[in-house]
């Protein structure tokens, strides 16, 4: 799985606000020491970015300080996530990038399919175009990551799969990109803290495939040519 979408335009804020939306794999739920994979990425782009978000903790004592900011909801399914933070959140904290992370709820609480993941997804996306403060900014949308559980994990599979065919249709698929490329990165036989969490290796695995994988536009993001 890789990268899908182009990148985004070129921003005029230094450094771009990045909002990571998410449940408790945003949150950190897992971990033993590490704020999720929000350290990892962060860790990659220090004094380049700048995290922000209604939420501070990271699980553990989160040691990315003033960077600490996020949105992470623990339990949240996309629907909760839309009708919350995306409606009430993209307004006040006007990222140039939201990197939205969630589903894994949608399936396990709603009991959802690939096709109503997808729909779930389509709608989140909306919520962001339609409340963004910066006609440039760019939304990364990523699938839930691999958990350890083949029947939630073919579901995962079956969406990421249809996911490019409805981003396409919108008029804003310019700003958007479908990233894949941590969906297992964290690795399920030595990453994962319980089915669905990973833990301090399986986020220090996913932040650094988000950091590498998104290079390219949180250079453009920084104005960079």
């Amino acid at each position: 799985m890789a990268a899908l979408g182009p990148p985004c335009a070129h921003y005029e804020n230094y450094p771009p606000d990045v909002w990571t939306v998410g449940d408790s794999t945003t949150t950190g739920v897992g971990a033993a020491t590490l704020p999720a994979w929000r350290y990892g990425f962060y860790s990659a782009y220090i004094g380049k970015v700048r995290m922000v978000g209604s939420q501070s903790y990271g699980g553990v004592p989160d040691v990315l300080g003033a960077q600490a900011s996020h949105e992470g909801h623990n339990g949240q399914t996309v629907v909760q996530l839309k009708d919350g933070s995306i409606i009430g959140g993209t307004e006040i904290y006007k990222p140039d990038v939201a990197i939205f992370i969630a589903g894994i709820n949608d399936i396990i609480t709603d009991g959802v399919d690939a096709t109503t993941l997808v729909s779930r997804w389509s709608t989140a996306l909306d919520e962001f175009w339609k409340r963004r403060t910066k006609g440039h900014m760019q939304i990364i949308l990523c699938p839930p990551f691999r958990p350890n559980n083949s029947t939630h994990d073919a579901v995962i599979i079956a969406a990421t799969a249809a996911a490019p065919a409805m981003i396409a249709g919108k008029s804003y698929a310019a700003n958007v990109t479908f990233f894949t490329g941590a969906y297992d990165a964290a690795g399920l036989s030595d990453g994962m803290n319980d089915e669905n969490h990973p833990n301090d290796l399986g986020y220090t695995r996913i932040g650094a495939a988000l950091a590498t994988g998104l290079a390219t536009q949180i250079a453009l993001a920084r104005g960079a040519t």
